[in-house]
């Protein structure tokens, strides 16, 4: 029996996080472009959104991480 389509879901995730990369950066940009008109400050500012939504991010995978770890 051919179990070929059953393992391509495993893959799935991996390749779709790849989406996750242009939606960061254009969700930076964007909301730095909302406060400033110049690029040096919008800039800035998404280098400074950027960090904040990339902590956001590993405090929740460590949230889930551990209470999937204690599971």
């Amino acid at each position: 029996m051919n179990n070929g389509p059953l393992e391509a879901p495993l893959a799935l995730p991996f390749n779709e996080l790849w989406y996750l990369v242009p939606l960061f950066v254009a969700i930076c940009l964007v909301f730095g472009a909302t406060r400033h008109e110049r690029w040096g400050p919008i800039l800035f500012h998404s280098v400074q959104n950027a960090r904040w939504i990339a902590l956001f991010v590993l405090v929740v995978f460590g949230i889930l991480f551990a209470v999937s770890w204690v599971l």
